[in-house]
């Protein structure tokens, strides 16, 4: 499968708001329980290099590993300027910043409008 960024509706095969049980059944996973309020399961897909967030028995997010394209490039490892110029988008409001517990390198959230 090639993932490939759909704004605002999803990455390669995974859509927003669609049910996880469609999902789970055809892909072997790790599925990663909520630890807090207000987040969502994770479900770590073992041959696709995705890990889909899940709210209500829904994807609600798309996180992908090493690659994720986008108008023939792989957004990964851009900087924001490049996504920018790359996409002909600008971000809005604050940047958000969240550690991430995994390496303590923060990532930084970006909002931009559909």
């Amino acid at each position: 499968m090639e993932l490939i960024l759909k704004p605002f509706k999803g990455v390669g095969d995974f859509n927003f708001g669609d049910p996880i049980s469609a999902v789970i059944t055809q892909y072997d996973y790790e599925h990663i329980p909520l630890e807090d309020e207000g987040g969502s399961d994770l479900y770590a897909l073992e041959d696709i290099p995705v890990t889909l967030g899940v709210n209500d028995d829904v994807i609600d997010a798309v996180f992908c590993d090493d690659v994720c394209m986008y108008k023939g490039k792989n957004i990964i490892g851009m900087t924001i300027e490049e996504f920018m110029s790359h996409t002909g988008e600008k971000y809005h409001g604050d940047v958000e910043e969240e550690e991430d517990e995994d390496d303590d390198i923060p990532d930084y959230i970006y909002e931009f409008e559909e």
